[in-house]
């Protein structure tokens, strides 16, 4: 099979300067006429490709389901991209590794730019050429470490979801805390009870069911959280020594304790049908100790200790063609009736 290696360089100038060898918009009715919209070109090719000894002609040319007419006439337009097909002695030969290995060199916009375009690629599903085109890109982002967009728009859009639960002033309030979290301000927050205090920012979370935020209070140099409901008022500390107190296992240690009060966490267990486009990192939710394997039928097997709600629930929802609930039986019925629920309620939306 043709290897593809990409390589992410930055900062690399983009340049949009069309080259003559850049296949135009009009160019569309040569590709349409051509043998490249023949299915057969992609089976002879991806045949071809496959080899990796002498294989008998005859048995070739009936796995790829082709005459030895439109053979010789696909081997002839491969010739002049320069991979000559070779027949000897009624066996075909199997193609030279090196001229079936390209490599490309693309910058991080680039690759961003080829994933963006991926929802339409599969709009065209059918098409040999996007197919091929659309597997051979799913098959680099699951295998290989390149920078993945889809998980990072589910959970912006995760955040989006949970902005727009709050209300008014408070969808500005969380934009605010998400700034001073990655830049590692204090921020002076007075709640509905009571007076300001400082707080150094460590995590939103849900916790009960409700956006909270994690923090330390920068007098009494102790860990709190509250809902971001309560917020009446914020304000930025631009100038402060304030050094943090607490690790990230701490304040992870912290969460626990809190769920463990309120007996809302669960050990939870998922087999990943299709690893494809998954987010394993919902926005906002905790997952504590999370831990990936595989069964003896290679299938994904994912777990991590979370708190059950309503909105944990939309996430699980959104991946439930990819996910099955392994454990614990309690809340796979819950799940279940939840997207029940779900089901009847668009179709109340339909009916109105």
């Amino acid at each position: 099979m043709a290897l593809a290696e990409i390589k992410i360089t930055k900062g690399k100038e983009c340049n949009s300067r069309q080259e003559s060898y850049v296949i135009s918009v009009k160019g569309r009715t040569m590709i349409e006429k051509s043998l490249i919209a023949d299915e057969s070109f992609w089976r002879v090719l991806c045949h071809y490709e496959a080899l990796q000894e002498p294989w008998e002609f005859q048995k070739f040319l009936k796995v790829a389901d082709v005459s030895s007419e439109k053979f010789f006439e696909i081997a002839s337009f491969l010739q002049s991209l320069g991979q000559k097909i070779e027949v000897l002695d009624q066996y075909i030969q199997p193609p030279a590794p090196q001229k079936l290995k390209i490599q490309l060199e693309i910058s991080l916009s680039e690759w961003i730019a080829v994933q963006a375009q991926l929802p339409d690629w599969q709009q065209n599903a059918g098409n040999p050429a996007t197919d091929l085109l659309v597997n051979k890109i799913a098959e680099m982002l699951t295998h290989y470490d390149f920078p993945k967009l889809a998980p990072v728009l589910h959970q912006e859009q995760d955040k989006q979801m949970a902005m727009e639960k709050l209300a008014g002033s408070h969808t500005g309030y969380l934009k605010t805390l998400e700034e001073c979290i990655h830049r590692h301000q204090i921020l002076e927050i007075q709640l509905e009870a009571g007076r300001p205090f400082d707080v150094y920012l460590h995590k939103i979370v849900y916790l009960d069911g409700a956006l909270c935020v994690v923090g330390e209070d920068c007098t009494d140099r102790c860990l709190v959280y509250f809902d971001t409901s309560e917020i009446m008022k914020i304000k930025k500390m631009y100038s402060s020594d304030y050094k943090a107190n607490f690790s990230q296992v701490e304040v992870n240690d912290f969460i626990f304790a809190i769920r463990a009060v309120s007996g809302n966490e669960e050990r939870l267990v998922l087999k990943i049908r299709d690893q494809q486009g998954i987010d394993l990192a919902p926005a906002y939710h905790f997952l504590g100790n999370p831990y990936v394997t595989s069964n003896l039928e290679g299938d994904m097997i994912w777990a991590a200790s979370v708190e059950i709600s309503e909105g944990f629930f939309e996430w699980l929802y959104c991946l439930r063609s990819k996910i099955e609930i392994l454990d614990p039986t309690e809340v796979k019925e819950n799940f279940e009736a939840f997207c029940h629920q779900k089901s009847l309620n668009a179709r109340g939306s339909k009916a109105s």
